[in-house]
């Protein structure tokens, strides 16, 4: 299932992408983030863009954003797409997240 963040799964999503910080270069980190900081970055996400999350059986197996691509005027109608997974590599259901993080983008 689909449906928009709440900012009590930044739990859950910390799980997810503290994954990514420890084991790859992918988020250009080196500290994982806590908690609250990413509450944070939910919030200001979520503040002009969206930010959904894939669950099943009540736990989130994935997440995906869009956040401003660059500043310029040129660039107001484009975003960034960032998609994280967990446990969750089931090709239809990734082609579903990116196509509803795409039309609530727009």
């Amino acid at each position: 299932m689909i449906r928009s963040v709440f900012s009590s799964d930044a739990v859950e999503i910390c799980e997810i992408y503290n994954h990514y910080v420890k084991s790859s270069a992918i988020t250009f980190e080196e500290i994982e983030v806590s908690r609250e900081d990413m509450r944070l970055r939910i919030a200001g996400v979520t503040a002009e863009l969206p930010w959904i999350v894939f669950y099943e059986n009540e736990r989130i197996l994935g997440y995906a954003y869009a956040s401003e691509w660059k500043l310029r005027c040129a660039y107001k109608f484009s975003v960034e797409t960032t998609v994280y997974s967990f446990g969750c590599n089931r090709q239809r259901n990734w082609h579903k997240i990116v196509s509803r993080i795409d039309r609530k983008a727009n």
